[in-house]
Formats: C-alpha cells, structure tokens, sequence
C-alpha cells in the first residue's frame, strides 16, 4: 500500500511543479509588427507623399501655364479682329444703290494701295492750301482797315517760315511717278509764288513802295490762277480713284473761304458790323481818283486791289 501513496503523491508533486517551471510563451514578433511602423517606414511614407505633392503641383502649374497661353493667343485674335472691324468701319466708303439703299464701297488690294498713294498728294495739296487760307486772312485784314498795317507786315514776313519748311517736305516727297507733275505744281506755287507774294506785300506796307505793290497785286493773281489749276489737276487725277470723297476739295475756294470762314467768323462779334462799313467805305475811297491815293501808309492800287466787292 505504501507504494501506491507514494506513487500518486509523487503524481501530485509533479503536477504542481509543473506550471511554475514551464518557460513563457515567445512573443509573435510579426504580429507586432503589423500594428506598429518604425520611423524608417514613417519617412518613406514622408517621402511618397512629397514626391506626389511635387508631382501634382508641377501638373497644376504645367496646366496653368498651358491655359494662360491659350488665354493669351484667344484675347490676341480678338483683339485684332475686332481692331480691324473698327478700322474697316472707318475706311469703308458707302453709296446709295440703285434701290436707295446705302452700300459699302468694294475695294480690292490695288484700290487700297492706289487710294494711299493718292493721300500723298492730297496732303501736299491740304498743306499748300493751309498757307494759301493764311495769305487769304491776311489779306482781309488788310482790305478791312481795321488794323494798322504795319503791324500786318511782319505777319507776311513770318509766313516766309512756314512757306520754306512746307518747300523742303514737299521736295522730300517719295511718290507715284504720275503724281510727279502735280507735285511739282505745288512746289513751284509755294517756292516761288508764294515766297514772291510774301516778299512784295511786305515791302510794299513798310517800305510804301508803289512798285512792290503793282508786283504783289500781280503776284497774288498769279496764286489764285495757279492754284486753281493745281486744284483742278487734282480732282482729275482723283476722279480715278475708287472710294475716294472729293466733295471737299470741288466745293473750296478762295471767295467761299473769305465768305464762310471769315467774314462768317467776324459776324459773329460785336464788331462785325462797324468792320463791314469800314471795309465798304475802304472800297469807295480806294476806287476814286488817285488824289486820296495814301491811306495808312499803303498805295491805293494795293488797297483797291483788296476789296471784297
């Protein structure tokens, strides 16, 4: 019996002994490391996404470059379409058509081209007639009596200025072989004619030379004849021209210049009335016999000569 005690307590030993003794179980090593990173893998992760943001922004930036280029060329066409309508607007000449209606004008290449060659001259032709208006107010002022005529003599004088720098623009003129003779024409007229006019009528009121005055009334028919001359050759040679409006140049002269522009000026003062009857009684004294011949110190031929009657 002592066997079997001492066996089943040598049992029992064994089974309370045996759980103090065994060894821990070992940690799962990859468990843990799925639930944690290490900093090298939070610097990876780091770096993935500053490379993606870079990428994204370069993308951002490349379209928004790509954008504001076609912006840009869009605006550009606009622009230039609508700029060249509005000069179309402006350069396109209308007419009325057979059934009252108002039509453009059609204009080829060469229409245009000689259209713009034609300005050329009509330039020259618009600058030559400004200082013919010059010489033709001067004139008034002198026929109206209403200023001392010495003072109106170095106003002829400084004409001179604009008649030499008007010479030199015109001979420096690049144009159109059949625009050379017109041209020509208008050089002549201001070179010569119009240097001539100045230099007589300022002697003559200075001076009170009899002889200058006979010379400037000369002269200054020479101007109103050429001139009109020159004025027709140019409504001729525009005749031609497709498109172009003479209506100005056909309806100018030097009466209806004197008449609208300045003597429709004066009227419109307080005095215009007193410089008409001054300029009447001018006029009569001027066309009776030559015993009253001096008048403000300037030949009755030359004072006769600008009456406005």
């Amino acid at each position: 019996m002592p066997g079997i005690l001492d066996q089943r307590l040598g049992e029992k030993t064994e089974q309370d002994i045996e759980p103090t003794t065994a060894s821990p179980p070992e940690p799962d090593t990859n468990s843990r490391s799925e639930d944690y990173m290490t900093e090298e893998d939070i610097r990876e992760i780091d770096a993935i996404e500053k490379m993606m943001s870079e990428e994204s922004f370069q993308l951002e930036k490349k379209r928004g470059k790509l954008f504001r280029r076609l912006s840009t060329v869009f605006l550009t066409i606009a622009c230039t379409y609508l700029v060249i309508l509005i000069y179309g607007s402006f350069i396109t000449e209308f007419y009325y058509d057979g059934s009252g209606k108002i039509a453009p004008v059609i204009m080829t290449v060469s229409d245009i081209s000689a259209k713009n060659e034609y300005n050329n001259i009509i330039g020259m032709y618009l600058q030559t007639r400004s200082l013919y208006e010059t010489l033709l107010t001067l004139d008034y002022r002198m026929a109206a009596g209403a200023e001392d005529t010495m003072a109106i003599a170095p106003e002829y004088e400084k004409t001179l200025d604009t008649v030499s720098s008007l010479t030199t623009q015109i001979d420096a003129a690049i144009i159109d072989s059949k625009y050379t003779q017109v041209k020509n024409m208008l050089l002549t007229w201001v070179q010569t004619h119009a240097a001539a006019y100045c230099q007589y009528m300022s002697a003559a009121i200075t001076q009170n030379d009899s002889n200058a005055a006979a010379e400037a009334i000369a002269a200054r028919q020479v101007l109103n004849d050429n001139f009109q001359l020159i004025t027709q050759n140019v409504i001729t040679l525009g005749e031609d021209i497709k498109g172009y409006d003479l209506a100005d140049i056909k309806n100018w002269s030097p009466e209806g210049y004197v008449q609208e522009t300045i003597e429709g000026i004066k009227t419109e003062s307080s005095t215009s009335i007193a410089q008409t009857e001054t300029s009447s009684e001018i006029t009569a004294e001027t066309s009776e016999p030559e015993s009253d011949s001096q008048t403000e110190g300037v030949p009755a031929g030359l004072q006769s000569d600008f009456s406005l009657q």
